[in-house]
């Protein structure tokens, strides 16, 4: 088929499932705002969409990273404003707590503040504004009449229209979608720029898709199973192991919680049981072969027990975070120093820790650390409690939660800005109180709570 004639037939068939998602859902046009940042954060920067050329480079990491981008401020900027302007409007219907959210405050606080010792001020604070940005495109859609629906109808229009077209980008422009680099097998990256930010993209679409399909279960959408298929297509042709390791623990935990029916006890006693299983397994299989599950694990996926060199560069790295052990080079700093002594170490030239804890001690410190703890723990909390027992978005939030947290230990997302995993774990994170009945009443409304609550008064900060 020729590329022109494929290009048509796929916005045609974006178009055609979009408008009936629209027909579908009760959601305001205030939900087009996130949809736009969250598509531009899961696929490629807004300015390499207008000029895609130069990819071998990107993914070479061959470009300044102190350079600013006149476009792309511009465009984030436009889109802030547009938000702010949206949750102005709705001022009067919710507010953000600082109980409820003590931890999110704090960890933006200290990153503000981080910006005081950082050694690049000025790409630090840039970087805290794009942080913000974030919370005010899941403040959007949280702040839906349905939240829960929401939720659901934005990462479904990110899938329709991301997926499709990756799979055109890589089937028929290859010059977009696949990067020639030296020495090395193509790489797809569709509309991404890096097979990694590709697989992701999949990896988090698929289990989408697979929980819509259930949802919907015996009569699924005929176009969420084909877009699941696309999506599963270019996962197998990305080859990546940590998507397709976190993919299947996510539908492991779609599976436990049909299992238990939304029961948060009976979750934790299955996970809990599922670990000990884990751990006993691995017991005999080391006293029988003298060979552990991680061992084979690793095998399996076609990575050595380095996790593909990254042990090493860990150990690098928190001996480098040593000189700044309680507080960090501040906030998206660290990574913009001098890394000539790290890359000749390390000859595959990190631009991440690879481990987005690690990243946080780096930036933040053991402060910045202990924060992002406490935060992963009562986001899961509120995530765990608030499944229900049908196929609501809860469900899907709690699966995403616990791959992302995996997807940290082998990459990096935790506070990067317009990371699109990072927007993911937001949505379970922020708590939003809205207004109803007479004054002083509230219900919260969340990616991670839906229950009538008591509000002490705090006013929203974002």
């Amino acid at each position: 088929m020729p590329p022109i004639a494929a290009f048509v037939l796929c916005l045609g068939f974006i178009g055609f499932v979009m408008r009936r998602d629209i027909k579908e859902s009760s959601v305001s046009s205030g939900l087009w705002v996130p949809f736009v940042w969250i598509a531009v954060s899961a696929s490629r920067p807004f300015s390499s969409w207008l000029h895609p050329g130069n990819l071998e480079a990107r993914a070479q990491n061959n470009f300044n990273y102190l350079e600013g981008n006149p476009t792309e401020r511009v465009f984030l900027i436009v889109l802030i404003a547009a938000g702010l302007i949206v949750l102005y409007r709705r001022r009067n219907r919710f507010l953000v707590p600082f109980r409820s959210n003590v931890w999110l405050y704090l960890f933006y606080i200290l990153a503000l503040l981080s910006v005081g010792w950082a050694d690049y001020q000025g790409v630090s604070i840039k970087r805290w504004i794009r942080g913000i940005g974030d919370i005010i495109m899941v403040l959007v859609v949280l702040t839906e009449d349905d939240d829960k629906e929401a939720i659901e109808r934005v990462l479904r229009r990110v899938a329709i229209v991301l997926i499709p077209l990756s799979v055109i980008f890589v089937k028929y422009f290859r010059h977009y979608g696949v990067v020639f680099l030296r020495g090395s097998s193509p790489m797809w990256v569709g509309v991404s720029t890096h097979k990694n930010n590709l697989a992701l993209l999949c990896a988090f679409s698929a289990l989408l898709l697979i929980w819509r399909v259930l949802k919907k279960w015996p009569r699924p959408d005929i176009f969420d199973l084909a877009v699941l298929v696309m999506a599963l297509y270019l996962l197998q042709g990305t080859a990546s192991a940590t998507s397709y390791i976190v993919l299947l623990l996510g539908t492991g935990i779609l599976v436990l919680e049909a299992v238990t029916r939304g029961n948060p006890r009976r979750l934790n006693t299955m996970i809990v049981g599922c670990l000990v299983l884990l751990l006993v397994f691995n017991g005999l299989l080391v006293s029988a072969s003298a060979v552990s599950a991680s061992s084979l694990l690793f095998k399996a996926v076609g990575r050595n027990r380095t996790f593909t060199d990254r042990v090493p560069l860990w150990r690098d790295l928190i001996k480098i975070g040593g000189r700044n052990p309680i507080a960090g080079d501040g906030f998206g700093s660290f990574w913009l120093g001098s890394l000539t002594g790290l890359w000749a170490r390390h000859p595959w030239r990190p631009t991440n820790g690879h481990n987005g804890y690690i990243d946080i001690f780096l930036d933040l410190g053991i402060l910045g650390l202990l924060i992002m703890g406490f935060l992963i723990v009562q986001t899961y909390i509120k995530a765990r409690d608030s499944i229900e027992d049908e196929w609501g978005s809860r469900r899907l939030l709690l699966a995403f939660t616990v791959m992302i947290l995996v997807h940290n230990i082998t990459e990096s997302s935790l506070a990067m800005p317009t990371s699109f995993l990072w927007i993911l774990f937001l949505m379970s994170a922020i708590t939003v109180v809205r207004k109803t009945g007479p004054p002083g009443r509230a219900e919260a409304r969340s990616g991670a709570e839906n229950a009538a609550v008591k509000d002490p008064g705090s006013p929203a900060a974002f």
